[in-house]
């Protein structure tokens, strides 16, 4: 579904921001690019829907070449998750959802009900939350009203840059696995940007950990925890490990 052969991406003269980078994600996974801040994770998210172009090697989504697809149509066939939610001020909350969908051409009955069925299903009854505006909700609220408008035009692939960062814990948490079950239930195919391993552990089907703009791992959570390998990796978790050793020491003194 989203494939990259030896991708490099550099701007001007600078060094390589991504380096021969190969990884494949298959239909209906979700796959989780960890890295530390600056490895390359947003720029490889962008590559996907041509919001930057490689400057080598080649990035398919279906087995089409994307510098082949005409940006505007690739673009509304992919859901697009920003971290801070990305929502439009001056719109109501079914007016943010509606956007992909008015793009595209949509008739206003069925921009009405996709609307409707994507903020109940998000847990914001629409009813109650359909007139309201971005400054009237919580973060976690915001972040909902993304995913729903992300989702609205029935993409096949979602695209997600830290989506889950800004928020409090238990939000996240709650967000983390009601992303995971509507992507199973739709069906979909999610590339999600994360710095946070755990986060990548428990969500994802496969993870790609970038390092200075290179694949270091490709694999299963299961295989990153049976056998890491060195360097950049096996640091990662054994952040993950201490901050979960430190819990259990502090537990145990309670």
């Amino acid at each position: 579904m989203i494939r990259f052969e030896h991708v490099e991406q550099r701007y001007a003269a600078s060094r390589a921001v991504l380096s021969d980078v190969s990884f494949e994600l298959s239909r209906g996974q979700l796959g989780a690019l960890l890295g530390a801040s600056g490895s390359g994770k947003t720029t490889a998210l962008k590559l996907v829907n041509r919001l930057l172009e490689p400057s080598g090697g080649r990035v398919s989504v279906d087995d089409r070449d994307v510098l082949a697809s005409d940006p505007i149509p690739l673009r509304r066939s992919i859901g697009y998750v920003f971290q801070r939610f990305g929502l439009f001020p001056h719109m109501t909350l079914a007016e943010n959802v509606a956007v992909g969908p008015r793009l595209c051409g949509w008739r206003a009955s069925d921009i009405t009900a996709r609307t409707r069925e994507l903020l109940a299903l998000l847990g914001l009854p629409p009813e109650t939350y359909a007139a309201r505006y971005p400054r009237e909700l919580s973060g976690g609220q915001q972040q909902r009203v993304g995913l729903a408008r992300a989702l609205a035009a029935r993409p096949r692939i979602m695209l997600m840059d830290e989506p889950f960062g800004a928020l409090d814990v238990v939000t996240r948490a709650e967000l983390q696995v009601s992303y995971r079950r509507l992507h199973d239930e739709l069906g979909l195919t999610t590339l999600m940007v994360t710095h946070d391993v755990v986060e990548a552990l428990l969500l994802a089907d496969r993870v790609f950990v970038l390092h200075d703009g290179q694949i270091a791992f490709d694999g299963s959570p299961r295989e990153l925890l049976a056998a890491p390998p060195p360097g950049a990796v096996t640091r990662l978790l054994e952040v993950a490990r201490r901050q979960l050793g430190s819990l259990e020491a502090l537990a145990r003194e309670t």
